[in-house]
């Protein structure tokens, strides 16, 4: 379970500044180790990094004793829950304050890869994961002591030189020592990770491979942490919750197939089933979010206390009301003006969507002669009015304009995904939770709009449903290959030539079951590979599933098919994301969460949409709405057709809100549970006053005993 710092080297002020580092730590408590990799001196271990040079490690390890003293301490302050705990098994004595866990004293198991099964610390319990959040939190709550910043003698003894002034590194008083001097200009620490556990990790990916996607296995939590496994058991409810759409999607394009008509009573009929399922999605996805978040005890954790100050934050030192304490502040007004520019700039990116759009429509001849956005150039519509493809009757050379058309789609996606990354950097937020949503509230709008605006072109300007179907279908379809291709067998292939080219890696994998000391060379060998990973991110998985969402319930009345694909791709791509995780990337950082935070947002407007756009399918894109209020006896103008479809719109926005209303997000076990155990714990604390009470009155009565008796 070790956590890992890499150090530069070449940074001025290493000589000293590791040393530093190092003592505030073992000072903490926990035990520290370097390894020094093509150094020179006694301590270095044979090897060196891809280029021959030096690399230089701190490998961090918290005792047992260390684990359940921050245990204890997070308990008392009502932090959060872990693995087993009892809420209300809360004892104010340090005798029962042991531990029984297989292993050595060290907390390591037998083979020296991390703790396997649980500590027990009295009547509560934490396991492998919540022992790796405790040594992270334990390395953050590291801060930057008062009588740090001055200098002194004792730094000539304690260094054999004078240490710089801290604020030269980027440290300030009560600032997270290895947090700062990881997001700084000048970087001291490269970077930070948890290591991968051999065994475990192959653990997590033969119980993914044995599941019949039904839940999420909890070795997947045990390891990944709960941020990671909220969006694997959201994808893994979207993909269930698919299979009915799927069903449905197959009937109707087969029997559309047969008909060989693509607008029908049977779109009418998808389409209402969409609305409904839309309706439901996101509110049951609610339900299931509270469920979980009860079962692993982080359904009470305090939103205040999750936050955490990014250490890129910059900003003037400040004494904070609050605390009293020194703390970076930066004025609401110098990031409004940020704001100015990033809007600008994100309203040019949209510009050029649009331009994409107009394009890639008028390179498939989706776009009629008669429409302003019509452009001959780009057209080249042929006799047949195939476009591009007219002069060939080829599939494949039929959807190169569309296939092109997509790649461009990605290529701006990304494209703008940096300058939105860079924007955000520069409004330079205080919080990591509000940095990710900024970013994601840039993101994903605009890569929404990008991805569905040559579709809302060609549903509610062109009405054409004909070619919504083939244009939706060709986007799906490549983006489809495309992240089973990417996402699937391009990383699968990758790991298998590694083991099997790689023969130190193949070697070390002959002998899992062996202790690994640090200094050894497998140790080495594997500390380098995992140094040289990405770091591991959901962002883009998170993104890609949330436009492939946008897909389904927005146009598959058009593409009854894409449910099915969508599932046939994720049953595939949960399982590649599982086994990326574990082995392509470095190891997730353990962050405990309740929710999946602004995706809950992002992934409830996407629902909304879904019913208004369905109902304006069926109202306006097909003729199925004029045929059905023909049905009924109803011959209205334009005017009164329209007023129509907007009160049915208005009708099932409506039916879905009274849906949310009377049902809640948390189910009535869970409040009940909830209810049952504050009362308990309410219960369980009175009983333990009125014990100290009657102690401290016992006390005091013996007190008086022995005064009279003298």
């Amino acid at each position: 379970m070790p956590y890992v710092l890499e150090f530069d080297v070449n940074h001025e002020h290493f000589g000293v500044m590791h040393r530093y580092v190092r003592d505030v730590l073992e000072d903490a408590g926990l035990d520290v180790e370097h390894v020094d990799i093509g150094g020179d001196g006694e301590s270095a271990v044979a090897g060196s990094g891809d280029d021959g040079s030096r690399r230089w490690f701190l490998v961090v390890r918290a005792s047992r004793a260390r684990l359940e003293k921050e245990y204890t301490r997070e308990r008392r302050l009502g932090i959060g829950l872990f693995a087993g705990d009892d809420p209300v098994a809360l004892d104010d004595s340090d005798e029962n304050d042991d531990i029984d866990n297989i292993g050595d004293e060290n907390g390591k198991s037998d083979d020296g890869d991390e703790i396997s099964g649980a500590m027990r610390s009295g009547e509560a319990v934490f396991n492998a994961r919540d022992a790796l959040v405790l040594l992270r939190e334990i390395v953050d709550g590291v801060e930057v002591a008062e009588s740090d910043m001055d200098l002194s003698i004792k730094s000539r003894r304690r260094y054999g030189g004078m240490l710089p002034p801290l604020a030269e590194c980027g440290l300030g008083m009560y600032e997270p020592v290895v947090e700062s001097l990881i997001h700084t200009s000048n970087s001291l620490i490269q970077q930070a990770f948890p290591l991968h556990a051999r065994r475990a990790r192959t653990e997590v990916w033969h119980s993914v491979m044995a599941v019949r996607e039904t839940a999420v296995p909890e070795p997947v939590r045990e390891y990944f942490g709960d941020k990671a496994t909220l969006f694997l058991e959201w994808a893994l409810f979207y993909t269930k919750w698919m299979v009915v759409l799927a069903g449905l999607g197959l009937a109707v394009w087969l029997l559309e197939e047969v008909d060989h008509s693509h607008d029908n009573v049977l779109v009418a009929a998808y389409s209402a089933g969409l609305v409904v399922w839309a309706s439901g999605f996101a509110l049951f996805w609610a339900r299931r979010q509270s469920a979980l978040a009860w079962e692993w005890g982080t359904l009470d954790i305090d939103d205040a206390l999750a936050e955490e100050v990014r250490p890129e934050f910059e900003g003037e030192m400040d004494e904070s009301p609050v605390t009293g304490r020194l703390v970076k502040t930066y004025p609401e007004w110098k990031r409004q003006l940020k704001y100015a520019v990033s809007v600008p700039v994100t309203l040019a990116m949209l510009g050029v969507s649009v331009a994409v759009m107009v394009a890639g429509l008028n390179a498939t001849a989706a776009i009629d002669p008669d429409s302003f956005l019509f452009v001959p150039a780009l057209n080249g519509r042929g006799g047949d009015g195939r476009g591009l493809a007219a002069d060939d009757d080829s599939l494949v050379v039929g959807m190169l304009p569309s296939l092109v058309y997509t790649v461009v789609i990605l290529v701006v996606n990304e494209v703008y995904s940096r300058i939105a990354v860079c924007l955000n950097k520069w409004e330079n937020h205080r919080t990591r939770e509000s940095y990710e949503a900024a970013l994601i509230l840039k993101q994903i709008p605009f890569q929404l709009f990008n991805s569905f605006v040559g579709l809302f072109y060609l549903a509610f300007v062109e009405c054409n449903m004909v070619e919504l179907r083939v244009q939706l279908r060709d986007l799906f379809m490549t983006d489809w290959v495309r992240r089973v291709v990417v996402g699937a067998l391009i990383p699968y292939v990758l790991k298998k030539y590694a083991e099997y080219t790689d023969a130190a890696v193949v070697a070390a994998s002959k002998k899992a079951d062996a202790p690994v000391p640090s200094s050894s060379p497998r140790f080495v060998l594997e500390l380098l590979v995992e140094a040289d990973q990405d770091r591991m991110a959901t962002f883009d998985d998170w993104t890609e599933l949330v436009t492939q969402l946008g897909y389904v319930a927005f146009f598959s009345a058009a593409f009854p098919l894409a449910p099915l694909l969508a599932v046939l791709g994720n049953v595939v791509e949960l399982r590649a994301l599982v086994f990326r995780y574990a082995f392509l990337v470095q190891r997730a950082d353990p962050v405990r969460a309740k929710s999946i935070g602004v995706w809950m947002a992002i992934v409830k407007l996407v629902c909304l949409l879904a019913v208004i756009i369905n109902v304006g399918i069926f109202g306006y894109t097909t003729n199925q709405a004029r045929a059905v209020f023909a049905f009924f006896g109803l011959d209205l103008s334009i005017v009164g057709h329209m007023a129509l479809v907007i009160t049915l719109e208005h009708a099932a926005v409506l039916a879905k809100a009274v849906v949310e209303w009377v049902v809640p997000e948390i189910p009535a076990w869970v409040t009940i549970a909830r209810a049952r155990t504050r009362f308990l714990l309410a219960q369980s604390i009175r009983e333990r006053e009125r014990r100290r009470i009657q102690e401290r009155e016992r006390e005091r009565r013996q007190a008086q005993h022995r005064t009279i008796r003298k």
